[in-house]
């Protein structure tokens, strides 16, 4: 399994390799391991997800949500000026050619990847509670996907390659992160104070704007074959593809509400 699992990983790698996370636990596990986590990860929440939204067992969990996404919001929040400061606010992320940052710069980049890393583990608290509160028309599976595809883009970087272009990623990841966690947070009190939510497609936009963004800076990366290794370009290509793709679906959702509401008309 580890010689299969090793040639792989040289060919999805183009020869890139990070010796310094050698003792970073779970990144220096057999790589079947986070394949199996991310396995069962997806597995319940498929089948718990659909079998809450159809049950009347659901529990009101919104003091959590509020706790969570406070937490999330002030994480992220944080992360973003740090980021920002390493990657001139995703303007180095651009460059094509090899990173000449300083020992403590990459040290810096490459703790703040395996934090990050951690962060997305973290999250699957977040899919846990839309599980449990069985809300209908409300999919944990999809946030499952994303959330594993952006475990997944982080742990190879974090093997192969974690400094200039695929810094991008993540960067706009937490800016995405720190407005949906304010808007959940705003949203935790009830129905009632939704109809001042008026930004959420807004957020949408934003996430569609950042997906076009990742992918077009992929794209240049492959076609220019710069720095780094092609097969992450191709995975943050495809996970782009895949944002955007959702945020587009989210948009049409949330015209179609527009549209079927009737009119108001005077008497």
């Amino acid at each position: 399994m580890e010689v299969i699992t090793n040639k792989i990983e040289s060919i999805f790698s183009g020869g890139y390799h990070e010796p310094r996370v050698a003792d970073f636990f779970l990144v220096n596990n057999p790589k079947w391991h986070i394949g199996t986590f991310i396995g069962l990860y997806l597995l319940i929440s498929w089948k718990l997800g659909s079998s809450m939204s159809s049950s009347k067992s659901a529990f009101d969990l919104r003091p959590w949500m509020l706790v969570l996404n406070g937490l999330n919001f002030g994480v992220y929040g944080i992360a973003i000026p740090i980021i920002g400061w390493l990657t001139n606010f995703g303007v180095k992320c651009w460059d094509c050619e090899e990173p000449k940052d300083s020992p403590f710069i990459e040290e810096t980049l490459l703790r703040l990847s395996y934090t990050y890393l951690w962060l997305k583990v973290a999250e699957m608290m977040t899919t846990a509670v839309m599980i449990l509160r069985g809300k209908p028309g409300q999919k944990p599976i999809y946030h499952a996907l994303r959330n594993s595809c952006l475990i997944l883009v982080v742990y190879f970087g974090l093997r192969m390659y974690a400094r200039g272009a695929f810094l991008f990623l993540p960067f706009t990841d937490a800016i995405l992160s720190v407005l949906r966690s304010a808007y959940y947070v705003l949203a935790s009190p009830g129905a009632a104070f939704r109809q001042h939510l008026w930004f959420k497609n807004y957020i949408h936009y934003i996430a569609l704007i950042f997906a076009i963004l990742n992918g077009a800076h992929m794209a240049s990366q492959l076609v220019n074959s710069c720095a780094g290794p092609p097969g992450m370009q191709m995975l943050i290509f495809l996970h782009s593809c895949g944002e955007a793709y959702v945020a587009l679906k989210e948009l049409s959702k949330g015209s179609k509400l527009v549209d079927d509401e009737p009119s108001k008309k005077p008497l």
